[in-house]
């Protein structure tokens, strides 16, 4: 996990002076006018934390340096990319010139070295340790204008070649995989806070040692809910076994074993209620923020909208701006404590949800990094002066 803390960027479209800023941990804007270089700077941050130097290269840049502090290393990391730097490397001027669909395989594996060589690499300070785990990127998630047709990363899809349908089959493609790696993690630490419960319910069982048990006076309706939302998650008939809520209320307050065995499941499923809490609250997130009743359903690995009258659709059929906000939402859900780069988070949303969309994200996961450009004043409305940064 990682996030930015400080970049300077010289040579940016021509200029002269250079661009130095230091970065907020929860949310940076950078704001100008159209041409300002907001777009090629979000870019430049984005090969970096890719250690991409061909991607730099075709930015019209002179020279970059960006820190990354990374969670997992405990320490600041300083990329530098220049394009003076060369590799090193002769170069065959005279093959240079050659088309490779020409050549052959051996003179075109050359041309691919020659043409690699002349792209300056990142360097970074300090070096990795020779025995460690080679590191091809930092952990982070770009989000171009063109987000909504493109995966977690800056490669854009050859979207002027494909229908509306088609376009459409790739967003719901894209939308689901991201839920699909929000969703597989919370089952993951479900299925794991569930194995835990159970062993410590058979430790109870086995152990002369005695847990404290709940209270006889506490709730057992309370109680018989949750361990009855337990059982059913092991198996489909498995919340008979508890029996009806009147025999069981009668057993809670006169059988102490009953009691122990019942306090393990229901502090596991307050485990689970919790695991499952950021899940609740983005679709409670999207239900208030979209119109007419429309809401996102989950059912297991995919999204769905539901009407005002029950019908169900894809989420293909969303509008443009709901496209947007779900695919924003979603990714800074899925970006832990690393940092997220929008390219203007405004497109198509109505003034509202830009007002809103800080907020939003950041109650969703308050641990990720923003990284914004952006032309709309709503967006920065309830940003101190400090997070706003002007191109």
């Amino acid at each position: 996990m990682a996030h930015i803390t400080e970049f300077r960027v010289d040579g940016l479209l021509g200029r002269t002076e250079p661009i130095h800023f230091n970065l907020e941990r929860d949310v940076n804007v950078f704001f100008g006018e159209n041409g300002s270089g907001k777009t090629t700077l979000l870019r430049i941050l984005d090969a970096a934390m890719n250690i991409d130097a061909a991607a730099i290269a075709k930015l019209p840049v002179a020279r970059a340096e960006v820190h990354i502090f990374s969670l997992s290393e405990d320490q600041t990391v300083k990329y530098v990319w220049d394009r003076k730097k060369k590799a090193g490397v002769p170069e065959d001027e005279q093959l240079a010139l050659i088309d490779p669909l020409s050549l052959g395989a051996t003179d075109r594996m050359r041309w691919a070295k020659l043409r690699q060589a002349e792209t300056p690499a990142w360097r970074r300070f300090p070096e990795r340790k020779p025995d460690s785990k080679p590191l091809t990127r930092w952990a982070h998630s770009f989000l171009p204008t063109t987000r909504l047709y493109v995966g977690d990363s800056s490669q854009a899809l050859a979207n002027n070649r494909l229908s509306d349908d088609q376009l459409d089959a790739v967003f719901t493609e894209s939308l689901n995989r991201a839920w699909l790696l929000f969703n597989t993690r919370t089952v993951r630490e479900v299925n794991a806070i569930q194995e835990d419960g159970l062993r410590a319910v058979l430790y109870s069982a086995l152990s002369s040692k005695r847990d404290k048990v709940a209270d006889p006076d506490v709730d057992p309706d309370d109680v018989y809910v949750r361990v009855r939302r337990f059982l059913e998650r092991q198996a489909a008939a498995g919340s008979r076994m508890l029996g009806s809520r009147e025999k069981f209320r009668e057993r809670y307050k006169t059988d102490e074993e009953l009691r122990r065995v019942v306090t393990n499941l229901d502090r596991v499923e307050r485990s689970v209620e919790a695991a499952f809490a950021p899940t609740e609250r983005f679709l409670a997130t999207i239900q208030g923020l979209f119109s007419r009743g429309k809401t996102v359903s989950a059912h297991g690995n995919e999204l769905s909208v539901i009407l005002e009258d029950g019908n169900r659709l894809s989420v293909a059929s969303l509008s443009s701006g709901e496209k947007h906000l779900l695919k924003l939402l979603l990714t800074a859900m899925n970006a832990s404590e690393n940092s997220v780069i929008i390219d203007e988070p405004e497109l198509s949303m109505h003034i509202d949800w830009q007002r809103e969309f800080v907020g939003t994200v950041h109650a969703l996961n308050p641990s990720c990094q923003l990284i914004m450009a952006t032309h709309s004043p709503e967006i920065m409305a309830e940003l101190d002066d400090k997070k706003i940064f002007r191109i």
